[in-house]
């Protein structure tokens, strides 16, 4: 099967078969980053989700354990 570079308006684009999509865990809307190099074009899927220590990285504050308020506001039942 050949897959060809297409004009689309005032840019250029390539149609990615499903069964290429499903290999590399990637769907439609899915974020996406590219780079290229003399004769290749790599596409990556960007990750959405960080990990804890991806999202502390940088924060310098200090954690303070704050009490949780668990008492009744309606008709709960704790059995």
């Amino acid at each position: 099967m050949g897959i060809f570079i297409q004009k689309w308006g005032n840019s250029n684009a390539i149609r990615i078969p499903k069964n290429i999509l499903m290999t590399a865990n990637m769907s439609e809307n899915d974020e996406v980053s590219m780079t290229a190099t003399e004769n290749e074009i790599v596409i990556r899927k960007e990750k959405r989700h960080r990990t804890f220590s991806e999202r502390m990285n940088g924060y310098e504050g200090k954690y303070v354990v704050e009490e949780l308020d668990s008492s009744s506001v309606g008709m709960e039942r704790f059995w």
